[in-house]
C-alpha cells in the first residue's frame, strides 16, 4: 500500500451533505500534500452508501454501530496505520471544512518545531461575520475547566503570532505519529466530549507541547450531530466525562475540593439554569451522567454508553397542567396570572353565545401552514349560519391566502412581535403597536356577535380581543388568558390539529360536520400556464413538484432530509421521463439549485407566486416535500401529496389534512419513496404515459 504524508480522518453519525462539503474542502485545500481521505461511519451506512460513487479516491470505514467519537477516531487511526503509515493524522469533525493552505500550514508548523505533538488551527463560526468558534483552547486547572478561545468574539485581521496551550479542542487537530505511539490511543470511556481535553492532558505529560496555528483556517458550525447546549445528550456527557478527567488528571486536595464543594455547586445552578431554559427533562441526565460516573470509577471496567437515540423525547403529552408550555416556569407565571384574572373577574358575568349570529371574527395569528388549517373550519361556519358575515384577522405574511376567499368578507393583519420574522426587535414592536391601536378600533367598530381565537398556544390574541365589543369571545385555556373567554373547550391530545378547531366550533354548534375547503379560488391557471410555456412545458407533459426545503422555519434543520436522497429521487424521475419542478422560497433557491445540478429539473424557488404555485401543484402528476406549508397546501388542492415528515412535531396533530396524502418520516431513504412511486405508475398507467 502507498504511504501518505497526511491522513485526515472524518467520523461521521450520518449528516451526508456535511461530510461532502468536509470532503470537497480537503479535496480542493490539501494539494501539494500527499493525503488520504478516511470517513469512519459510527452506525451508518449513509455516507458510504451515497458519497463512494462520487468519491472514488476517499476510503470510507462503517462500524457496526454508534460507537463514540474517540472510537471512530481509533479506528480510523488503527486502519491509516496498517495501511498508509502517515507521518501526521489530521482529525476533522464532519461538520467542518478546511481552507486554502490551511493543512500546508499545520504540516510547516509541526515539521518546525520537533516538540509539537499536536496542532490546532482558527476555527470560525461564522465565515462571512470573522465569529470565532475557537482560537486555541483554555484550560483552566482550579474548576477543571476546558474551552475555546475567544469563542463568540471577532476574528482578529492583524498579524497573530503562534501561541502555546494546554487544551485544544478536537474539531480539527494534527497529530504526529510519534504522539500516537508514546501517549496512545483516545480514551474511548469518554464516548463524546471531554476526550480532547483528556489527550491534552496526557500528551503534555510525555513532553508534547500543543500549539495553535491562526494561518491555519476551518469553518465549524458546530453540535450539528449532538444537538443544542441544554439538550440531554450534551449534558449528560459533558458532565460524565468533566468529572471522570477531572477524577484521572486531579490530585487527592484537588479532587476534594472538585467533587466535595465546587461540582456540587455547579449542578445545582445547572439545574435552575434547566428550568429558566424549559429543558426540565434534561436535570435526570446529568445526575445520571454522576452516578454512571460513579459506576465507572468504583468498577474500573467500562459501561454501556448512552447512545444519541437513548435521548430522544418520547411520545410524551404536550398538554401540561392544562397549558401548551414546555417551561415549568411558564406554566406557574400562567396559573398564577389565570387565577389572579379568576379572582378580580370573578363578579363579572359570561357572555352567552348570540343565537343568530350575523357577524364573526376568526383570529389566526399563525404562520401559512396553520391560517390554511384554519381555512377548515370557515365552510362549517358557513353552514351553520348561512347568512353570517366571516371576517379573519391573522399576520400580514398570511393575508394573500385569505385575500379572495369566497366565503370570508374582510382580511385584517395583526403582527405578533413573537411571531413576526421579519426586521429588528424595535422594529417589530412598533408594527405590533400600530397593529394593536387599529384593530381596536376595528373591532369596536364592527362589534362582532362572535369572535373566535383558533390558537391554543402562547401568544393568542385573546388580550387584544378582550378589547373588542364582542358579544361573546370563544377560544381555548391552553395558551394563557383563558379568565377573558366567554367560551371555551378542552384542548385533546392525539388528534388533527384541524378537528381542534371543530372541538371549539361545537361548543357554538353542537350539530356542525366537517367539510373539507375548496381553495381553487387560490389558483390562476392563466398565471400558471404561462410559466409553464416560459419553461418549456408542453401542454400534455407530465411533470412533479418537489418542495425540498423551507429556510424561513425555525424547524428548517429538523425538516432537512439528505440532499443526496433528493438528488437519487430527481434522477428516477428524469428516467421515467417525467419533468421535475423544484419550488421554495427566495431563501431556497442556493439549496435547490445545489440539489438539481447535473440534472434537467428546473429551479422555480422564488419565482412562484401564491396564484401560479396553487395552480402547479394542482395540476401537477405529485408532489413531494418537507412538512411545511406547500404540503397543506398540495393536500388541500387535492394532489397526490408525499411528505417527508420531521421528527420533531407529532405527525397525527400536523400532517396535511387530505385523501391523497402519504407521510414518510424523515429517515426514509429515495428507494422508500421510489417503490411508493413505481405502485403509483403502474396503478395510473393511463394518467402517467411516460410510465
Amino acid at each position: 500500500m502507498p504511504n501518505f504524508q497526511v491522513v485526515a480522518i472524518i467520523p461521521c453519525l450520518g449528516k451526508v451533505e456535511e461530510t461532502r462539503k468536509c470532503i470537497l474542502s480537503l479535496l480542493k485545500n490539501g494539494m501539494g500534500i500527499e493525503l488520504k481521505i478516511l470517513v469512519v461511519e459510527n452506525g451508518s451506512t449513509d455516507n458510504t452508501r451515497l458519497l463512494k460513487p462520487e468519491f472514488m479516491e476517499v476510503d470510507f470505514l462503517s462500524l457496526p454501530e454508534n460507537q463514540g467519537f474517540a472510537c471512530a477516531i481509533n479506528q480510523g487511526i488503527g486502519r491509516a496505520q496498517n495501511q498508509w503509515h502517515p507521518e501526521f493524522y489530521f482529525l476533522l469533525n464532519n461538520d467542518a471544512e478546511i481552507r486554502e493552505n490551511s493543512l500546508q500550514h499545520l504540516v510547516k508548523t509541526m515539521k518546525g518545531n520537533a516538540q509539537c505533538g499536536i496542532a490546532a488551527p482558527k476555527i470560525l463560526a461564522n465565515e462571512a461575520q470573522g465569529i470565532l468558534w475557537a482560537a486555541g483552547g483554555e484550560w483552566i486547572p482550579w474548576r477543571f475547566l476546558a474551552r475555546n478561545r475567544h469563542r463568540g468574539q471577532k476574528a482578529s485581521t492583524q498579524y497573530e503570532p503562534m501561541l502555546e496551550c494546554r487544551f485544544l479542542p478536537g474539531c480539527a487537530l494534527l497529530v504526529r505519529r510519534e504522539v500516537v505511539e508514546t501517549v496512545g490511543l483516545l480514551d474511548e470511556s469518554y464516548f463524546l466530549y471531554a476526550e480532547d481535553l483528556d489527550y491534552s492532558l496526557r500528551a503534555q505529560k510525555n513532553g508534547w507541547k500543543l500549539l495553535y496555528d491562526p494561518m491555519a483556517v476551518v469553518i465549524h458550525e458546530g453540535n450539528i450531530t449532538s444537538g443544542g447546549e441544554y439538550e440531554p445528550f450534551q449534558s449528560f456527557y459533558r458532565w460524565r466525562n468533566r468529572f471522570l478527567a477531572a477524577w484521572k488528571h486531579a490530585g487527592i486536595a484537588h479532587r476534594i475540593f472538585l467533587y466535595g464543594l465546587f461540582f456540587p455547586l455547579l449542578m445545582a445552578r445547572d439545574s435552575v439554569t434547566y428550568v429558566r431554559k424549559g429543558q426540565v427533562r434534561s436535570i435526570p441526565y446529568l445526575w445520571r451522567g454522576f452516578f454512571q460516573f460513579l459506576v465507572l470509577i468504583g468498577s474500573g471496567s467500562p459501561v454501556v454508553p448512552l447512545k444519541p437515540q437513548d435521548f430522544k423525547t418520547p411520545s410524551i403529552k404536550k398538554l401540561r397542567s392544562g397549558y401548551l408550555f414546555s417551561n415549568p416556569l411558564a406554566i406557574v407565571t400562567f396559573k398564577g396570572l389565570d387565577f389572579l384574572g379568576r379572582c378580580l373577574f370573578r363578579l363579572k358575568r359570561k357572555k352567552t353565545v348570540p343565537k343568530t349570529l350575523e357577524k364573526i371574527l376568526i383570529t389566526k395569528i399563525d404562520h401559512l401552514g396553520d391560517v390554511l388549517l384554519a381555512l377548515h373550519l370557515v365552510p362549517a361556519i358557513k353552514r351553520s349560519f348561512p347568512q353570517c358575515r366571516i371576517h379573519f384577522l391573522c399576520g400580514s405574511w398570511s393575508r394573500a391566502v385569505l385575500l379572495n376567499h369566497p366565503l370570508i368578507e374582510r382580511a385584517f393583519e395583526f403582527d405578533d412581535l413573537r411571531l413576526n420574522r421579519k426586521g429588528t426587535f424595535w422594529e417589530r414592536l412598533w408594527k405590533m403597536a400600530r397593529d394593536i391601536a387599529n384593530i381596536v378600533e376595528i373591532t369596536r367598530r364592527e362589534e362582532y356577535d362572535l369572535v373566535l381565537d383558533l390558537r391554543a398556544y402562547y401568544p393568542n390574541s385573546i388580550p387584544l380581543l378582550a378589547l373588542s365589543n364582542a358579544k361573546c369571545l370563544a377560544g381555548f385555556l391552553t395558551g394563557g388568558f383563558g379568565f377573558l373567554l366567554d367560551v371555551s373547550t378542552s384542548w385533546r391530545e392525539g388528534i388533527h390539529e384541524s378537528e381542534h378547531f371543530y372541538d371549539l366550533w361545537k361548543c357554538i354548534d353542537p350539530h356542525a360536520s366537517r367539510t373539507d375547503p375548496d381553495l381553487s379560488y387560490l389558483v390562476n391557471l392563466q398565471q400558471t400556464q404561462e410559466l409553464q410555456q416560459n419553461v418549456g412545458l408542453k401542454k400534455r407533459d407530465s411533470y412533479i413538484i418537489l418542495h425540498a426545503f423551507c429556510q424561513k422555519s425555525f424547524l428548517h434543520n429538523q425538516k432537512h432530509w439528505i440532499l443526496a436522497e433528493w438528488k437519487k429521487l430527481i434522477a428516477y424521475f428524469e428516467k421515467e421521463g417525467i419533468q421535475v419542478f423544484c419550488t421554495g422560497d427566495a431563501s431556497d433557491e442556493v439549496l435547490v439549485k445545489e440539489m438539481i445540478v447535473g440534472s434537467r429539473a428546473v429551479n422555480l424557488a422564488g419565482k412562484t407566486p401564491l396564484p401560479v404555485l396553487a395552480g402547479l401543484l394542482k395540476q401537477s402528476l405529485s408532489v413531494y416535500c418537507v412538512d411545511t406549508f406547500v404540503a397543506h397546501l398540495s393536500a388541500a388542492l387535492g394532489a397526490r401529496t408525499n411528505v417527508i415528515f420531521n421528527e420533531v412535531e407529532p405527525v397525527e396533530q400536523w400532517k396535511p389534512w387530505g385523501k391523497n396524502v402519504h407521510v414518510f418520516p424523515i429517515e426514509s431513504r429515495s428507494e422508500d419513496l421510489i417503490v411508493e412511486i413505481k405502485k403509483l405508475i403502474q396503478n395510473h398507467t393511463g394518467v402517467l404515459s411516460h410510465g
